[in-house]
C-alpha cells in the first residue's frame, strides 16, 4: 500500500480509522510488528518518524514479491538482481542433483 506520511497525530488517527474500516471490510489487518515502511519521496520530521513507528518499522528498502523497492533505484536493481541470481544458482544445484540421481 502506498500512502503519504501522516503530517501529525490527527492525520495518523484518521489513517488508523481507514485501516480499521479496511479490516472490517476485508478481514485483513495491518500488523505493525510485521509491517515494513519504505519512504519513497518523504523526508519526515522527527514527529512524523515517531508517528510512523505506530504503523511499522521504517526500512531503507523492502522486498515485495521478490522485487526490492527503495528510494535508491541502483541499490534496488542490484539487490533484486543478486537475490534472483542466488535463487537461480540454488535451483540449478537442486535440479542437477535430481537429474544425476536418476
Amino acid at each position: 500500500m502506498a500512502l503519504r506520511t501522516p503530517s501529525n497525530r490527527q492525520a495518523a488517527q484518521e489513517l488508523k480509522a481507514i485501516l480499521q474500516d479496511l479490516e472490517e471490510v476485508t478481514g485483513l489487518r495491518v500488523n505493525p510488528t510485521k509491517s515494513e515502511i519504505v519512504l519513497l519521496y518523504d523526508d519526515p520530521s522527527e514527529e512524523q518518524k515517531a508517528i510512523l513507528a505506530d504503523f511499522g518499522t521504517v526500512k531503507e528498502y523492502v522486498t515485495h514479491l521478490g522485487v526490492v523497492i527503495s528510494q535508491d533505484y541502483s541499490q534496488a536493481r542490484k539487490l533484486t538482481y543478486d537475490a534472483g541470481k542466488t535463487a537461480m544458482k540454488k535451483a540449478a544445484i537442486k535440479i542437477s542433483a535430481g537429474i544425476s540421481s536418476t
